[in-house]
């Protein structure tokens, strides 16, 4: 049985960068908008190869800004990525 969690020399970066070409294709597609705040959900999302909360995502992005995101910011762009 193949582990769920990737090899040691896995270019993680390159799954995060597939996805974000995958759903900006899609958003083009569904002709909705890819902004960066839901680019950058889904970054966050994408850094782990386990799930990952809405709140972990909100304090990951407030730790990297100077303001505090709101916790429906990211619900929403949680919703938008899940419907597209």
């Amino acid at each position: 049985m193949k582990s769920a969690l990737p090899e040691p020399n896995h270019d993680h970066r390159r799954c995060v960068d597939t996805a974000i070409v995958v759903a900006s294709r899609i958003c083009r597609q569904n002709k909705t908008r890819f902004t960066e705040l839901r680019r950058r959900v889904l970054e966050l999302i994408w850094t782990s190869h386990e799930p990952v909360g809405a709140y972990t995502v909100l304090d990951l992005m407030n730790a990297e800004s100077e303001g505090n995101v709101a916790p429906m910011t990211v619900y929403r762009a949680i919703d938008f990525l899940i419907e597209n």
